[in-house]
């Protein structure tokens, strides 16, 4: 989710509920956000250049207020005085937090404030990269030491579409993006993988050598979702379990 268009506070107790709901099985996935969704922070009012400077005073509170101590909290863009929140997360300290993005600024912070990596546009060798440039930060999670890159999860958000025609699975997911995101791309190559199963599994194959520890896949198809689901079931997680 793009967690600077909350307010930390209430983010923080949908989170919690949600922890607690799914019996501390939470992980909060944020980012920033690209260009392309510009529109949704000025319909909330929220400047598109503070985006990054909120994101960290957000993940800031957030891990105080899950604390369960009284939170002082005088940011730029937040004030807190004496919060405490009653509600608690299942989760000690609360659910993790993994952040996307690729670019350098983004890495940084990766290694300073997260417990999970997870970029949405990376090709194997851009995630392997990643992985180095993150791990050449001397601390993780503003409080460990060493390096970064063997303390965080090691995500990926894939779109996949996968058919024996190759053009088709790349032309329906190109389709399915540019609807969903209300916008043009020029290109898809980096958002995921669409092609054949074989080739798919190869993919696949190229991440997990890389370094990528778990996959979080969205499927770009108007067909049944639930198929595709099962699909994936079947074809694909048998040779990663």
């Amino acid at each position: 989710m793009v967690a600077p268009l909350k307010h930390p506070v209430i983010l923080a107790n949908q989170l919690t509920t949600l922890d607690n709901i799914s019996n501390g099985r939470l992980i909060a996935g944020f980012g920033v956000g690209a260009e392309r969704i510009r529109e949704e922070y000025d319909a909330v009012g929220v400047p598109f250049s503070e985006r990054g400077a909120r994101l960290r005073e957000c993940i800031a509170i957030l891990r105080q207020i899950w604390t369960g101590q009284d939170v002082m909290f005088d940011g730029k863009y937040y004030h807190l005085k004496n919060l405490n929140m009653r509600l608690r997360p299942r989760q000690k300290g609360g659910p993790p937090i993994w952040l996307g993005g690729m670019k350098q600024g983004l890495l940084h912070r990766v290694a300073k404030l997260a417990d999970g990596w997870m970029p949405s546009e990376a090709m194997p060798a851009e995630y392997a990269a990643g992985l180095e440039e993150i791990s050449s930060y001397p601390t993780a999670l503003g409080k460990n030491n060493g390096d970064s890159s063997s303390k965080i999860e090691r995500g990926l958000y894939l779109t996949l579409n996968i058919r024996e025609d190759p053009e088709k699975a790349k032309n329906e997911a190109k389709r399915f993006l540019e609807t969903y995101y209300n916008l043009k791309f020029p290109s898809i190559e980096k958002a995921g993988f669409f092609g054949t199963l074989k080739d798919c599994l190869r993919r696949f194959e190229e991440y997990s050598s890389v370094g990528v520890e778990t996959a979080i896949v969205r499927f770009a198809s108007f067909d049944d979702q639930l198929k595709e689901i099962e699909h994936f079931n079947k074809e694909i997680i048998p040779s990663f379990s």
